[in-house]
């Protein structure tokens, strides 16, 4: 019988965690690439062009030859509708500056939620610390006080 796993057995061998920062690393540049295209297209051309994320993901290939003139390196129904280098540096620049804004957002909201070992929560401490809470317990921790209260 097989142990039952443990956060620790989340991937069964290295190439599980290869795969997996693989298939990370594809989706990341597949995603800026798109997010970049059509950043430059609407921001310099004013408009939004049809182009998926795995069309994307072939210009992202193409573009270290087609490094002087990026829009190359895209489809070419879509090439009249994006700009040159500097439109999509720009674009680039804005991608990744709103794309770490998203992320700084979220992480900070994460971090804040989260649960942390040996810390009370708030509500912990106001049914522990309150004015009510504290009066209730009085009697526990100064017993005279319950000959009083009768």
């Amino acid at each position: 019988m097989r142990p039952s796993p443990n956060h620790r057995d989340i991937f069964e061998s290295p190439a599980d965690l290869i795969l997996l920062c693989s298939l990370t690393l594809v989706a990341a540049i597949s995603t800026g690439a798109w997010l970049t295209g059509q950043l430059a297209a609407l921001l310099f051309r004013g408009d939004w062009p049809p182009v998926s994320i795995g069309q994307s993901l072939a210009a992202a290939w193409r573009l270290p030859g087609d490094v002087r003139d990026p829009k190359m390196a895209w489809p070419a129904g879509v090439r009249p509708d994006l700009p040159g280098a500097a439109g999509f540096l720009v674009a680039g620049i804005l991608a990744t500056l709103g794309v770490m804004a998203i992320m700084l957002v979220v992480g900070s909201w994460a971090l804040s939620h989260r649960p942390q070992r040996g810390y009370a929560s708030r509500a912990e401490i106001k049914a522990t610390l309150s004015r009510r809470a504290v009066i209730r317990r009085g009697p526990v921790v100064r017993p005279s006080l319950k000959k009083r209260s009768r």
